[in-house]
Order: C-alpha cells, then sequence, then structure tokens
C-alpha cells in the first residue's frame, strides 16, 4: 500500500513539473492599429527553454526600422526556475491597409516551435498631437458601461501620451461611491501603441481596480488626480545623462465615468444566493454508506468572478429524511486571473440520517449570469447514500454542537463546608501597595511633563534633522518586507519614498520644491562626495523607471536595496 502511494505521488509531481516547464513560443504585438507613419514592435519569445535556428516572418510590407534585439531573461521565484528568449522587430507600415504578420519558428531538442500569426491594421493619422494640451492624458476605461448589482467591473487607469513621461504619481483616487473595490496587482504593464482622434498614442495601464457594484442606478466614479514627471526637452545641454534630464511636473486628472448599474430579475430560483458573474462548483461527500448514529459532512466549493462576499451557502433539500445543521464557511479567499478577480467560498453541511434507507443527495447552485441576462443551475453530480440501522443508544457527537456538563441542571448539595474568613485589608501589605500607587502615578505623570516640555523646546527643524535617518530607515525596513514578499511596485514606492522623505526632513524642504536638480545641488552644497550624490539620483531615477516600466527583477531589487543603505550611510558619515 505505501508503495503504491508512494508511486501515484512521484507520478502527480512529474506532472506537475512537466506542466511548469511547458514550452511556449509566442508572438506579441503592441499595436492592433497604427497610422501609415507610425512605429510599431512586433516580438517572438519563448519560455521554459533555450532554443536555435531562429527564424522571422516576412516582412514584405514593411520596412525593418531596427531589430531583432535578442533578450534572454533567467530568474528564480519562490524556488521556481524561469526562462525566457526574445527576439523583437521594429517596423514601419508601407501604405494604408489589412496585414498579417506570419509565423516565425525556431527549434528546441530537434522539435520546431512556430508562433501564431497576428494581424495590424495601418490607418491614416499622425503621430503628434496637434497641441501640448492633447500631447497625453489619463484616462478610466472601464470593462463595461452597465452592469448589474454584483457583477465585477474592472476599471483601467491608462496613460496615453506622444511625449516621454519618465514617472507618476497618484495623489488622490476615487471612494468608488456604491461599489466595493479592490486594487489588481497583476494586471498587463507592457506599453502598447493607440490611436485617438487619428492621433497615435503610447499606453500604459497604471492602475487597475476590480469594482462590485452595491446598488442600482446610475454611479459615478469620481476623478482620479495624478502627477505626470513630463521629460522638457533642452536642447542647451545636449551632453546630458538620462537621470538629469530636466522634468517638469505637470498635474492630471481622469474624467469621470457615469455607469448605469440594473437591478438583478425577480425571477431566482429557490436555491439562488447571491452569485452574479460566471461560477463552477464541486461538492465532497465524507462517504456513502453510514448508519444512524453517524454523521455525514457535505462540503460545496463554489467558484467564479463575481463578488464572493455576496454568495451565501446554497439551500440543500434532502425532506424529512436528515437533519441538516446550518453550514459554515470552511474557506473564503479570492485570487487574480488574467486580470480579473476570482473568489473561492467553502461551506460544510452536517447531516444527520434520522432512517435507514437509500436515499440521494443533490447539490445544486444557481447563480446570476450578466451575459445572457438568465439565472443559471449547477449540478455537480448525485450522490447514492447507503444508511444503515445503528445502536441508536447516543446521539451522534458533532464537533461544536455537543452539550457540556454545564449545560444540565446540578443536584442541590445537602451540606455545606465553611471556611474562616480571611486577614482584614488594612495594614497588609496589599493595603501599602495600593495605597502608594497614586502616588507613584502623580510622580509619574510630572516627569513625563517635563520631559514633554524640554522637547517642545527644541527647533523643530534640529528635531527633523536629527529624526531624518531614523524615518528613512524605518521606511527601508518595510521596503525590505515588501522585497521579500517580490511586490516590486510596493518595494521601489517605499525606497523612493525614504530617499525623498530624507532629504527633505535632512534638508527642511518641502515636498513641493523636491526636483533632481534641486536635491543634486543641496547635496553639493553639503559637501557630500560627487561619487555619493550621483549613486544618490541614481538610485531615485531607477526607482522611477522601475514604477513606470513595472521592473519585477528580484536581484535589481535586492541590489537597489543594498545600495540605498549604503548611500544613507555614507551621507551621514559625511554630515558627523
Amino acid at each position: 500500500m505505501v508503495r503504491s502511494i508512494s508511486i501515484f505521488l512521484f507520478l502527480i509531481g512529474s506532472l506537475v513539473l512537466n506542466a511548469q516547464d511547458q514550452v511556449v513560443f509566442e508572438s506579441f504585438i503592441d499595436a492592433k492599429k497604427v497610422v501609415e507613419d507610425g512605429y510599431f514592435e512586433v516580438s517572438f519569445t519563448l519560455k521554459n527553454a533555450e532554443g536555435s535556428q531562429f527564424r522571422p516572418p516576412s516582412f514584405q510590407n514593411f520596412i525593418v526600422v531596427s531589430g531583432p534585439s535578442r533578450s534572454m531573461r533567467r530568474s528564480i521565484v519562490n524556488g521556481q526556475r524561469s526562462m525566457e528568449m526574445g527576439f523583437s522587430y521594429t517596423l514601419q507600415p508601407r501604405k494604408i491597409g489589412n496585414y498579417v504578420i506570419g509565423s516565425a519558428s525556431i527549434v528546441v531538442s530537434g522539435k520546431s516551435y512556430k508562433t501564431k500569426p497576428v494581424k495590424v491594421e495601418v490607418v491614416e493619422g499622425r503621430t503628434s498631437a496637434a497641441s501640448d494640451e492633447q500631447a497625453f492624458f489619463v484616462k478610466a476605461v472601464p470593462s463595461t458601461q452597465e452592469a448589474y448589482i454584483g457583477q465585477q467591473i474592472n476599471v483601467n487607469y491608462k496613460l496615453f501620451t506622444t511625449v516621454d513621461i519618465e514617472s507618476y504619481n497618484i495623489l488622490e483616487e476615487s471612494d468608488y461611491p456604491g461599489f466595493y473595490a479592490e486594487d489588481l496587482t497583476r494586471f498587463e504593464t507592457r506599453t502598447t501603441k493607440e490611436i485617438v482622434d487619428k492621433v497615435q498614442y503610447v499606453s500604459r495601464i497604471l492602475k487597475s481596480v476590480s469594482l462590485y457594484p452595491q446598488q442600482a442606478g446610475k454611479l459615478t466614479i469620481d476623478p482620479m488626480q495624478l502627477q505626470l514627471g513630463v521629460v522638457v526637452e533642452d536642447n542647451r545641454k545636449p551632453g546630458n545623462f538620462f537621470f538629469s534630464r530636466p522634468v517638469k511636473r505637470v498635474p492630471a486628472s481622469t474624467a469621470p465615468v457615469e455607469l448605469s448599474i440594473k437591478p438583478l430579475p425577480e425571477n431566482a430560483p429557490e436555491t439562488f444566493s447571491g452569485a452574479v458573474g460566471w461560477y463552477n462548483m464541486s461538492s465532497q461527500l465524507s462517504r456513502n454508506t453510514i448508519t444512524t448514529d453517524d454523521v455525514l459532512s457535505l462540503v460545496l466549493t463554489i467558484t467564479g468572478t463575481g463578488d464572493v462576499k455576496r454568495v451565501q451557502a446554497p439551500p440543500v433539500e434532502l425532506g424529512d429524511v436528515f437533519e441538516v445543521y446550518d453550514p459554515n464557511v470552511k474557506e473564503e479567499s479570492t485570487f487574480e486571473i488574467n486580470g480579473e478577480v476570482r473568489g473561492r467560498k467553502s461551506f460544510e453541511y452536517l447531516l444527520v440520517p434520522k432512517r435507514p434507507g437509500t436515499y440521494e443527495i443533490r447539490p445544486e447552485f444557481s447563480y446570476f449570469d450578466p451575459d445572457s441576462a438568465q439565472y443559471l443551475k449547477i449540478n455537480d453530480k448525485v450522490y447514492q447514500v447507503n444508511v444503515k440501522q445503528g445502536t441508536n443508544n447516543t446521539a451522534p457527537a458533532i464537533s461544536g454542537l455537543e452539550k457540556s456538563e454545564e449545560d444540565y441542571l446540578r443536584p442541590l448539595k445537602a451540606e455545606g463546608n465553611l471556611k474562616r474568613a480571611s486577614a482584614p485589608l488594612w495594614g497588609s501589605n496589599l493595603f501599602w501597595i495600593l495605597y502608594m500607587l497614586p502616588i507613584l502615578g502623580m510622580l509619574g505623570i510630572a516627569g513625563y511633563r517635563q520631559v514633554m516640555k524640554r522637547k517642545l523646546d527644541i527647533d523643530p527643524i534640529v528635531l527633523r534633522r536629527r529624526q531624518a535617518e531614523k524615518v528613512a530607515r524605518k521606511r527601508l525596513e518595510t521596503a525590505n518586507g515588501f522585497l521579500q514578499e517580490n511586490k516590486p511596485r510596493q518595494f521601489y514606492d517605499e525606497i523612493s519614498k525614504a530617499m525623498i522623505g530624507y532629504v527633505c526632513n535632512k534638508l527642511n524642504m518641502p515636498l513641493s520644491e523636491i526636483s533632481n536638480e534641486n536635491v543634486k545641488s543641496k547635496l553639493e552644497e553639503l559637501q557630500v562626495n560627487p561619487d555619493t550624490n550621483e549613486r544618490f539620483m541614481k538610485i531615485l531615477h531607477n526607482c522611477e523607471m522601475a514604477l513606470f516600466a513595472g521592473k519585477d527583477n528580484a536581484e535589481a531589487m535586492q541590489e537597489t536595496y543594498d545600495n540605498t543603505l549604503q548611500v544613507l550611510a555614507d551621507i551621514e558619515t559625511r554630515l558627523k
């Protein structure tokens, strides 16, 4: 038996490893539609393998501006190794029309792999905006304008630009009145090209949110307020390095978005328990043969795309054959797949048979499908349960439902045991302790007030400078936590806040005056080593680029963290 189980586990593990190491060769195009004089990029990516003899498709309808650009990436995340090979080309269309870019091929271990063809449409338009006001904008793009109560709506906040945007900072976002909101952490971060009003923009998702409407009617998503770092072209300084390019901080905001939320139809079945979206159900019965002394456990697991918190336990109709206890929630969790939130909820029902016989248990679950605007019913499977006669001497024991001895009446005691009262409190050790506590408390309060008074007498600017390193190191501890959890966006954001906050506190600068040039000049005034100054500025730039481009390289994150610690230590040593 042990040997059979070991072989079974080995086979299952082999299947899992093969699934994880499956070779994938796919193509990606960053524009489905492009203007005639515009550019776009097509890339071919091989995952989980190293290939050779790469052959690109024919680009006969396009001018190859650059390429192939080759890339190789290896990473280890949570013990899982991954590998990617990439080949990319920058193309310019020759004329207007609809075109198909054929398949690329590559050989892996003697086997040939091909990508699927991709389509691109070339239209009239231009690559630059008519005015500076149209050069960039941010837009909230919902997945649908009409939805039902409880239906998942994904809102992508997208940046459209024809100029170079170095960084962005979300200042304030909507409270989402009438919605339950949940931030998405795994969304597409690659840039794409889109045409708006005959102008070709580079677009990128800055933030993605899943919304679940809680009421019917017209609901509005309020504007999001941002600050964009727009790179200013400065022809007077042709030799500037990339981290010293002049940047202009420009406010931006999205337009309000109005959504129409509809109530659910009234013809809901009896098994409907609040699920709206796409759902699936699985069930598990503890056993099929029992006695009237036993308890059955039925577990229903609901998985879907709607608001799982709204889903209640579906009723289980068993007539008067079983006694059904109120179900309890075993699991409730959410996870992200392909840019949407999915939820899982498990309910456990405890069933006690009342009499012997053979019975059917047919679990059912109903949900509302927004696409078809209908209530759909799921029947997972039918269980045949054989109930045999038990002893019926005692009721079956159910965890959490059995009575303790305290729940029953106890007999009266005929005799009582008397004992002498304890010594009086007056004059005892406990009396003197309680007597001295108020006096000691008053002395402690007086001392605390003296300490606080001395702290208040300190110049707030001096106090702020003294605490600069302490505040920065506390933020770095938080960043280290995000590093260990492999959360690159939160990590780089915390590193950036630590560096900028350190400069603001140390140099007594308001946040509104912070810029690369100001920070660099202030550090030079403090006679900070030029090399340390440059390293400080480079870390700031790396954080801004990582937040904008969505870097997730674990080695780069660790290097950034170590460099930050060293730079702050060097500056503190110099100032002391």
